[in-house]
């Protein structure tokens, strides 16, 4: 990641949240996304006062985060309904800012053809119920 197209926002959610950074590094909101901090990053995404590209970044970090908790490896995960309902509040208030993450989860080139599709995200359905919701598609 360059630090010269960093907001101050999002220079401090990497230092507060420690998240590691490279220069020039790509996909950055991939890399440090993390299953097990996946509630960590919420509350700091609810408790500070971000501006919108820390917010859009950061919510990219959580949703890629939610998307490993719920995957099938990670079948210790306990949480899934607090995460789901806390993720569908936070996104829905702040629609317009998350829908490019929204979309991008929602991946709406492959259509869902079983429980075991392979070319879908873990929270593509997910996903796409709150774009749905967003969009009065319900």
């Amino acid at each position: 990641m360059s630090c010269n197209k960093l907001s101050k926002g999002l220079y401090d959610v990497i230092t507060d949240l420690q998240l590691p950074t490279r220069p020039y590094q790509q996909d950055f909101e991939f890399e440090v996304s993390d299953p097990d901090r996946v509630f960590e990053f919420i509350e700091y995404y609810q408790n500070n006062d971000l501006d919108d590209y820390a917010k859009e970044t950061l919510m990219c970090i959580i949703v890629d985060s939610a998307n490993d908790c719920f995957a099938p490896y990670n079948e210790n995960f306990g949480n899934r309904g607090k995460l789901e309902m806390i993720l569908k509040e936070l996104l829905l208030k702040e629609y317009n800012l998350h829908e490019t993450t929204i979309i991008y989860f929602c991946l709406f080139d492959e259509e869902i053809e079983d429980e075991e599709d392979d070319c879908l995200f873990e929270i593509t359905k997910f996903i796409r119920t709150i774009y749905a919701q967003a969009n009065n598609k319900c």
